[in-house]
């Protein structure tokens, strides 16, 4: 893409693999994840793969700690380096999404260019196709209100279903009658993203049905402008995309897979579609 001339910034909770936030030169600020007294960066010492691995393994979950102050300046940096005249940053000042704002925040004050912080409470794909959107109202020459609400205006419903009823309990997703029935049935459960936390909305006897219910979802936003697939460790990626495509003949989905911020909420198995109707 050609340079804008405003910077588009988000972190890692975001999930845009680096080629896809190259693609539309977006900074990607990355989030710190520990798993007992090991800390590693998001995406440079631990890939994404390379966490789910770590994830299933270990016994204690795994944390996440924001970026740093001075890891915003140097994105600020390079949108600076790239003639880029103002800066919109788009992050979560909710801890359980990485809780990138204060910093963000605080490291305006380092740098000349103009910069809006703005907090979208949300994550994962949700969070990066919001970014996409500035980025694409950004090139084609919008000024900072009007990226802002482009990316408001293209932020995706989602829909997913949990296998690991023990995460969502752990979590405080659902409650422990819910998840002694759930692990008795092997329930799955429907969940959302709604306004900085993971929500559950309904339970399912079993995965086939729940993806039939993901599917069903999908077809009602045919339409949608732009859908994306967002899925946990061990998913068969390409047998739900044609399960999908009976739905939506020409569904063709950014494919990600869920980072450490949302796997942590989710667990593996996890299945996800995002449609954005903006």
């Amino acid at each position: 893409m050609i340079g804008s001339r405003i910077g588009i910034v988000t972190d890692s909770s975001s999930d845009l693999p680096p080629q896809l936030a190259g693609q539309h030169e977006i900074e990607v600020v990355p989030l710190t994840i520990h798993f007992g007294k090991r800390r590693y960066v998001d995406g440079h010492d631990l890939s994404t793969k390379a966490f789910w691995e770590k994830f299933q393994k270990t016994r204690e979950p795994p944390t996440i700690t924001p970026p740093s102050v001075a890891s915003f300046k140097e994105a600020y940096q390079r949108c600076g380096s790239r003639r880029a005249e103002e800066i919109v940053v788009l992050c979560s000042s909710n801890e359980e999404w990485g809780g990138s704002y204060p910093a963000a925040v605080k490291a305006v004050e380092e740098v000349d260019l103009p910069v809006r912080v703005v907090d979208c409470a949300t994550t994962s794909i949700v969070l990066g196709m919001m970014a996409i959107a500035a980025s694409e109202a950004a090139h084609l020459g919008a000024g900072t209100d009007d990226v802002i609400a482009a990316a408001h205006r293209n932020r995706p419903e989602l829909l997913g279903t949990v296998d690991a009823v023990e995460i969502l309990r752990k979590n405080r997703r659902i409650g422990p009658v819910q998840a002694f029935l759930g692990r008795i049935v092997n329930t799955r459960f429907l969940v959302t993203i709604n306004r900085g936390t993971v929500e559950v909305l309904a339970s399912s006897p079993t995965r086939t049905r729940s993806l039939t219910t993901l599917l069903e979802w999908l077809g009602d936003r045919s339409d949608a402008r732009r859908m994306a697939l967002v899925h946990g460790d061990g998913v068969d990626v390409a047998g739900v995309i044609a399960r999908a495509q009976d739905h939506v003949p020409k569904f063709a989905p950014i494919v990600i897979l869920a980072g450490p911020v949302l796997g942590i909420q989710t667990g593996p198995g996890f299945v996800g579609f995002a449609a954005s109707r903006g």
